[in-house]
């Protein structure tokens, strides 16, 4: 009996003991947790960690200890030699929008140069460019001299009167180089005054006598032709000049005062005013006011040169044949307005 209750305390006592380290167990494990059991206070804890470490820097420039990336060098592209291979990685995207280097001129590639055989070609191609462009210009200028007694077309007829133009441009030229040396200095400034207010006269004479073909094919031909005939004048001019003489004499009944060119003048502006389209008469009644207030000025300047050489007379005489000469311009304006 003694020893039966001997083995039952016994077994009590490892049962008590075991029963204790089981429930110390149960205890621990409840307060550490597992990997798949994870605690609240993890979180926490991590980011602490997270906050505290301090990573070092990608960038080259904030690190001066750091050697820079392998820079390529500079090799010559050409047949003989290929493109050097590099031993960087690339690097991932989370390290480039890191990296905040400024842009360096050690880390742009030199543009590498064209080799001799693509520099000769080059050449080649230049000089055959050239004489192809050369051959073309004195082809062209072989064209541009048409035989002008019968053209065919319209654009035909517009190449001949600029044709025209130039042979008669070429003509005053040369008059007016053969005049200028023979003048003293005075006599020369306001000749060269006198050739200055002459062509922005002709350019606006021109501009209203062709803006009758507004737009037009024939705009051109007009044109021309204007600038031909007031050219020839001029040059027609200059050569009595050239002789010692003056302007023309008008004969006493053939002469236009002043009033009757202001109301030949005044004629055409009412005509002009009476056309439908409102935007057509007063494009073409502005010219015309750009005409006579260029004409006036020439006038003056051409009168003035004959009165240095001749007086008074000559100055009186000038005026007159330049008024009518302009009264038979307005009456041409009056007629084509018809």
């Amino acid at each position: 009996m003694a020893i039966q209750r001997y083995f039952a305390i016994a077994t009590f006592s490892l049962l008590t003991i075991g029963i204790t380290g089981i429930y110390a167990q149960v205890n621990a494990s409840a307060a550490t947790p597992t990997a798949l059991e994870p605690s609240s206070r993890a979180p926490l804890r991590r980011q602490i960690l997270r906050r505290s470490v301090t990573r070092p820097s990608l960038s080259p420039v904030s690190s001066p200890s750091r050697r820079p990336r392998n820079v390529r060098r500079f090799q010559p592209r050409s047949r003989q030699t290929s493109r050097p291979s590099t031993g960087t990685q690339r690097r991932s995207s989370t390290q480039r929008r890191q990296t905040n280097s400024p842009v360096r001129q050690s880390n742009i590639r030199p543009t590498a140069p064209r080799s001799r055989r693509a520099r000769q070609s080059l050449t080649k191609q230049f000089l055959i460019g050239q004489f192809i462009g050369q051959s073309s210009v004195k082809q062209f200028q072989a064209q541009s001299q048409l035989s002008c007694d019968d053209p065919q077309n319209q654009q035909e007829l517009n190449r001949c009167a600029f044709q025209t133009l130039t042979q008669e441009n070429q003509r005053l030229n040369d008059t007016y180089r053969g005049l200028f040396p023979n003048l003293s200095e005075q006599r020369q400034q306001l000749l060269r005054n006198s050739q200055v207010a002459w062509v922005a006269y002709r350019d606006r004479e021109c501009r209203f006598y062709d803006s009758s073909a507004e737009g037009g094919s024939l705009q051109p031909l007009l044109s021309s032709g204007c600038k031909a005939r007031l050219t020839r004048d001029r040059t027609r001019l200059l050569q009595r000049y050239r002789d010692g003489l003056g302007s023309p004499a008008v004969p006493a009944g053939d002469r236009i005062s002043e009033t009757q060119r202001q109301r030949r003048y005044q004629q055409v502006q009412n005509r002009l005013a009476g056309f439908r389209n409102g935007d057509y008469g007063e494009l073409r009644s502005r010219l015309l006011r750009n005409s006579e207030q260029a004409w006036q000025i020439y006038r003056n300047q051409i009168c003035g040169f004959e009165r240095a050489a001749g007086g008074n007379a000559a100055l009186t005489t000038c005026r007159q044949w330049q008024t009518n000469q302009r009264y038979i311009q307005l009456a041409e304006h009056l007629g084509s307005t018809l």
